[in-house]
This record gives C-alpha cells, structure tokens and sequence, in this order.
C-alpha cells in the first residue's frame, strides 16, 4: 500500500486567541477526503510549539 495514494495531508496555521484547531478544520478535511476518495488524513497545526493530540489529528473517511 502506497501512503500516497490513500492520505491527504491539511497544513493549517491557526492565528485564533487559544491557536487551536476549530472543529471546523476537522469537517473541512473529511470534506477533502471525500472528495478526493483518501481514507486517511491529517490535520496540522504549525502554529504551536509542540505537535500533541491538539495540533495533530489523524481523519479516517469511514466509506
């Protein structure tokens, strides 16, 4: 399985008062992969410090 082929990689900067990502940006990227017919995906925050359970979150489209 090529990683390629079935993910989709969202890079956003927040620039909001708590620099978290809003549960919009999750809804935007299952859009995407919908769309694109991707499995899996990421959803980056590069706004931060550190890359924990808050600025990286993985979105599985569930067919």
């Amino acid at each position: 399985m090529d990683i390629n082929e079935k993910s989709y990689l969202i890079r956003k900067a927040c620039f909001n008062v708590h620099n978290i990502l809003a549960p919009v940006h999750s809804k935007q990227v299952l859009t995407y992969l919908k769309i694109a017919k991707k499995e899996l995906g990421f959803l980056v925050n590069f706004n931060s410090k550190s890359l924990d359970k808050y600025n990286l979150i993985r979105i599985i489209n569930s067919k």
